[in-house]
């Protein structure tokens, strides 16, 4: 299959790997009572970023906290390539203050942890968290062992929590207690009638982009907890169809149709519903959609006077084959079947 056309693509997207912005959460931080806060902000890329750290309270409020190079709630300043900016925080607010942290780049490639430092020497590093709208972390309690959970929120919609034991069953549900934007909980906290010691799964989803951390206290431990995006099939799915593709059916000669299959996203309107958007190299979109009780893709090219209409399966890895339709515009009638065969395009093959 020909690739030359697509080579400007592919190039244009290593030549600026630095380009757009990003913005990203620490779920929870706590200051004063034997707690500090330390963030560490790296800039991988060669080319400068401009980062802006701001720090909220549970209300999602901005909140002033002591930092050892001073009081601030919010700040901005320059990372250099491949260079890293500290900011601790003084451990002495009385009372307590906690949150959550955001941070904001004009470079993508920025990344950043956090440290929870406790008195007596324990301390947790903590990956920052984009949002998405449903994660999940393995959760237990014990005469020892506690986890606790952080969740920030991105606007006031309910978060709700479902839990299941180690067989997969429905142990028992709620909903975060969140008046402002953030909460932390134990889990025993949010599900006072489990059992002493029990372990599980707890999943947490909300129709709104969230953010979640989760922490295991006790026995002279403290860690944090695997948390991850809790994808539905359909969007591993559709995720998994994103790239350049070639689409070769026959009609009375071969043709071939090359789209790139460029970004995912969820229906507002249908949640658990997924589509990926397309564009054909001609300069029509394309809309693609995987159908779970099928286990099929279905992929609508608009035309002018008909459409193109694509039903297929994967093979292997890279391989899609099924059906090539036409549709007419004004009648919605499909052609019959043309055996169809598609190929991602690899930029390492040969």
């Amino acid at each position: 299959m020909r690739k030359a056309t697509v080579i400007s693509l592919v190039v244009c997207g290593f030549l600026f790997p630095c380009f757009g912005d990003k913005t990203f959460y620490f779920p929870h931080f706590g200051d004063g009572g034997g707690v500090s806060t330390i963030i560490s902000v790296t800039n991988p890329c060669a080319q400068g970023a401009n980062v802006t750290l701001s720090v909220y309270g549970p209300d999602g409020v901005l909140q002033k906290v002591e930092f050892t190079t001073g009081v601030f709630d919010r700040t901005t300043f320059a990372v250099s390539g491949h260079s890293t900016k500290t900011f601790g925080t003084a451990g002495l607010s009385s009372p307590v203050k906690s949150g959550y942290i955001q941070i904001q780049s004009d470079v993508e490639t920025i990344t950043a942890t956090a440290l929870l430092r406790f008195q007596g020497g324990l301390e947790a590093g903590i990956l920052p968290v984009s949002p998405a709208k449903r994660f999940g972390l393995y959760v237990e309690q014990n005469a020892i062992m506690q986890t606790g959970i952080a969740v920030h929120r991105t606007v006031k919609e309910p978060v709700d929590l479902v839990l299941y034991d180690t067989a997969g069953f429905v142990k028992a549900s709620t909903s975060m207690p969140l008046d402002g934007l953030q909460s932390s909980k134990f889990l025993g906290e949010l599900f006072p009638k489990l059992p002493a010691s029990f372990s599980g799964f707890l999943h947490i989803d909300s129709s709104q982009p969230i953010t979640v951390m989760g922490l295991r206290f006790g026995g002279g431990v403290l860690s944090t907890v695997a948390v991850d995006q809790d994808r539905p099939i359909g969007q591993v799915m559709t995720e998994k169809f994103l790239g350049l593709w070639f689409m070769e059916y026959k009609i009375a000669t071969v043709y071939e149709d090359q789209y790139a299959v460029f970004q995912s996203y969820e229906d507002p309107d249908d949640p658990g519903e997924f589509y990926a958007i397309a564009m054909r190299d001609d300069g029509h979109p394309a809309l693609c959609h995987y159908i779970p009780t099928t286990g099929n893709y279905l992929m609508l090219a608009l035309g002018t006077t008909s459409n193109k209409v694509y039903e297929f399966a994967f093979t292997k890895s890279g391989d899609v084959s099924g059906c090539y339709y036409s549709q007419n515009r004004s009648s919605g009638d499909l052609s019959d079947c043309r055996p169809l065969v598609g190929t991602r395009y690899d930029p390492t093959a040969s």
